[in-house]
């Protein structure tokens, strides 16, 4: 089975879509239709990670930027806080905002929207292609 939801990084528009499964066949599938990009995912097929990538044309993103968080489940929350840093970075990288102790409080806001939405179980559980 794969779990899948979108989380807007407000206030920008950014999305952060998080993709959550064991089954790498699923994933890879899903990830085909939605974004493209299947030699570079397969590449990343295993394990957490984050990534910032622009889709390919012709699928459902059809060239949009995400920031793609991948987990093999909810139950290691020390691994969701540690993908959680990997994506304030990568939005950082992707935006100029600045990360500095003048943005703690924004950072701390950032990570509490991402954590929060991260357990709320509202992930689309998405069956075979």
């Amino acid at each position: 089975m794969l779990y899948f939801k979108t989380i807007r990084l407000e206030p920008s528009e950014w999305d952060l879509d998080v993709v959550v499964t064991e089954d790498l066949e699923q994933y890879l599938e899903f990830c085909s239709k939605r974004y493209g990009l299947k030699d570079y995912l397969k590449e990343r097929e295993e394990g957490p990670w984050v990534a910032t990538f622009e889709t390919e044309k012709g699928t459902e993103l059809d060239g949009e930027k995400r920031i793609l968080m991948k987990l093999e489940n909810l139950k290691d929350r020390g691994v969701m806080v540690h993908e959680m840093t990997h994506v304030l970075f990568h939005f950082q990288e992707a935006t100029g905002v600045e990360i500095n102790t003048n943005s703690q409080e924004w950072i701390a806001m950032f990570n509490e929207r991402i954590w929060n939405e991260l357990c709320r179980p509202t992930y689309e559980k998405i069956k075979k292609l």
